[in-house]
């Protein structure tokens, strides 16, 4: 049997089934026949050692034995349907992947606006409680305006009632003393 190197990938089931002497490979070991899935080399079958994909040893041999054409036709069919699994799957997972991006962007749409309302929620409650301090601080220079006038109303009066009490009598007392003094 000739030595091959191919690309073809093996999948499913390996048999350790010889035709004639069990086949090794380079390690002396015992070595799998499998069959290829690629599009090169679907159904034929090879000898490769486990450890070909690792790139430890490069033993890989083709198996010239005929399979029969029922075995061949499944293997056909399995081929395609598992190339039509695989075109359906990348394509439902590209919806899935739409969907979500689609939900996300929707969701943070939705979210973005939310905290705009918010936002502007809260400046309006912010200028609202900047202008309810302005007028706290107006009303209380009002209020110690008042107090101001208030006081000086209150001493205003005071002094006036000082002076009439005292203006008043004050001459009274002068005509008096002074007439004493006489």
């Amino acid at each position: 049997m000739e030595s091959h190197s191919s690309n073809s990938q093996s999948r499913g089931w390996s048999e350790y089934v010889y035709d004639g002497p069990a086949v090794k490979c380079h390690y002396n070991k015992l070595v799998p026949r499998d069959t290829s899935w690629s599009d090169i080399n679907l159904e034929r079958r090879f000898y490769g050692c486990s450890y070909f994909r690792d790139g430890d040893c490069d033993f890989y041999n083709w198996y010239v034995g005929k399979m029969c054409d029922h075995a061949t036709e499944l293997l056909r069919q399995l081929h395609v349907n598992e190339r039509n699994l695989l075109k359906d799957n990348l394509a439902l997972r590209k919806n899935v992947m739409d969907w979500v991006a689609f939900d996300s962007n929707h969701s943070a749409i939705d979210i973005e606006v939310e905290r705009g309302r918010l936002v502007c929620g809260v400046e309006g409650k912010v200028v609202k409680m900047l202008t309810v301090k302005q007028k706290i601080k107006v009303i209380k220079k009002e209020k110690s305006m008042y107090k101001i006038l208030f006081s000086c109303s209150m001493l205003c009066i005071v002094c006036i009632t000082i002076c009439f009490f005292f203006g008043s009598s004050g001459k009274r007392h002068m005509q008096l003393a002074v007439a004493n003094v006489d």
